[in-house]
């Protein structure tokens, strides 16, 4: 019986990690029609296409210097385009928090259109959604908004860097992040309590918001700190 269920319980693995994997496949295929010039244009390669998490479906372009992200985000419910600055050659790990001492490689498209491009944010806000038609729509505008506005990142100049980390810790410094605690309608004031404590020890330096939902009704993750503050 034992090996029965560890039997189902592999077949059952494996399926799902055929189903992720064509996923993945499926989006790089989608993604590369429209930003395939990185690759003959800039010389990237993708590294990366991963869908194992529920919350989005990423393909990685790279170069020695520069890494982009294209992703089909369903917490955030649109196309997002991040750039990144490689640090020894490799990604660097996001920061959950930043501090005013916090040195940022990664920025959303948003943030770069919103320096050098105000006039096209308008048009990014009103494509929000990941229908078939929007995605397209969305894939379209932000593979040629990339290519007219980040030339200069994509070949490794990040010098207007330093121009978007001062952005975002200006808007971070009007809408300071917190850390919100979801508990359930009823959970006893001791419990609450602790797990407010839990969470200043994680982060001290961070405001923490207690939030309540009720059993049986889902919540979505939102964003404490949305450095962009558009959405495609």
């Amino acid at each position: 019986m034992a090996d029965a269920k560890r039997s189902a319980r592999a077949v059952r693995a494996a399926a799902r990690a055929a189903e992720r994997n064509a996923k993945a496949e499926a989006w790089r295929a989608v993604v590369d029609v429209h930003f395939g010039y990185l690759r003959t244009g800039y010389g990237f390669r993708v590294t990366q296409v991963d869908a194992s998490s529920f919350w989005e479906t990423r393909v990685v372009y790279e170069t020695a210097t520069t890494a982009v992200y294209v992703d089909e985000s369903v917490e955030f419910d649109r196309v997002e385009v991040s750039l990144i600055r490689l640090v020894n050659g490799a990604i660097p790990t996001y920061p959950i928090f930043v501090t005013p001492e916090t040195a940022m490689h990664e920025f959303l498209l948003d943030d770069l259109l919103a320096v050098r491009a105000p006039h096209l944010l308008p048009q990014l806000h009103a494509m929000a959604g990941l229908g078939d038609e929007q995605i397209q729509a969305c894939l379209v505008f932000l593979a040629r908004a990339l290519d007219a506005y980040a030339a200069d990142i994509l070949q490794g100049d990040f010098t207007i860097f330093a121009t978007l980390e001062e952005r975002v810790k200006q808007q971070l410094r009007e809408h300071p992040q917190e850390i919100t605690v979801w508990v359930a309608e009823g959970t006893p004031p001791e419990h609450v309590a602790q797990l407010v404590e839990e969470a200043r020890q994680s982060a001290p330096a961070q405001p923490v918001v207690v939030r309540t939902y009720r059993h049986g009704r889902a919540t979505r993750r939102k964003r404490t700190a949305d450095s962009a503050g558009s959405s495609c």
